[in-house]
């Protein structure tokens, strides 16, 4: 795979795991609550090095759709694009750019084990779909491990949120708090590469700011 199309792959992830919104729950069981359509959640995105320098809001809105007879959630921004989510199992099955073209698919879909629970350790063999090289098939593994139950806090408030921690097959290591029982798959998240990346360091860090439902 080309740099251009690993540069493509692994934004069209961070945005994807960024994307889900937030619901109200009582109990943190490890399990995933969906949302009502029309759901906005806004994150302060800050990002560095290959992943492109930005600073700013991100507005995501939530849609139930239906895509290749298979239920699912599309989350959508202005900057990003939209990406789609299994109904049922809250893993990423394809994304579009912002003209609303199909650029990448996942099977099977890339996400989050839930339940979620301390100490549970996972790892993900997905085949990527690359569309603007004809359908090309390229190998995807992605290793999981929830590290901790704990405080975080970010510009819309103080969450107890899992913290997992996961590195893909291109190099890139992310920790990632999440709040499964509100429905938030992404509170905050660190993405960090190396130099030794085929695109190079970077940062980028991700905060949720604001909750709106409708």
């Amino acid at each position: 795979m080309n740099s251009r199309l690993l540069r493509l792959s692994a934004s069209v992830l961070a945005a994807g795991l960024l994307a889900v919104a937030c619901a109200t729950g009582p109990v943190d069981t490890g399990a995933m609550v969906s949302l009502p359509d029309g759901t906005q959640t806004i994150y302060q995105r800050k990002s560095t090095g290959s992943y492109g320098t930005f600073e700013g809001a991100v507005p995501w809105t939530q849609q139930a759709r239906e895509w290749q007879g298979r239920k699912v959630v599309a989350n959508t921004s202005a900057q990003f694009g939209a990406t789609y989510f299994d109904a049922v199992t809250h893993g990423m099955v394809a994304s579009f750019n912002a003209a609303g073209q199909q650029t990448y698919a996942y099977d099977p879909p890339v996400g989050f084990q839930f339940p979620l629970a301390v100490g549970k350790s996972w790892v993900g063999e997905h085949q990527m779909t690359v569309v603007a090289r004809g359908n090309q098939l390229t190998p995807m593994k992605v290793s999981y491990k929830v590290e901790a139950l704990e405080d975080v806090t970010v510009p819309a408030g103080t969450f107890k949120a899992y913290k997992v921690v996961f590195s893909d097959s291109f190099g890139e290591t992310t920790t990632q708090w999440t709040a499964p029982h509100l429905g938030l798959a992404t509170v905050k998240r660190i993405s960090e590469r190396s130099t030794s990346h085929p695109l190079g360091a970077g940062r980028l860090v991700g905060e949720l700011a604001s909750v709106k439902k409708p």
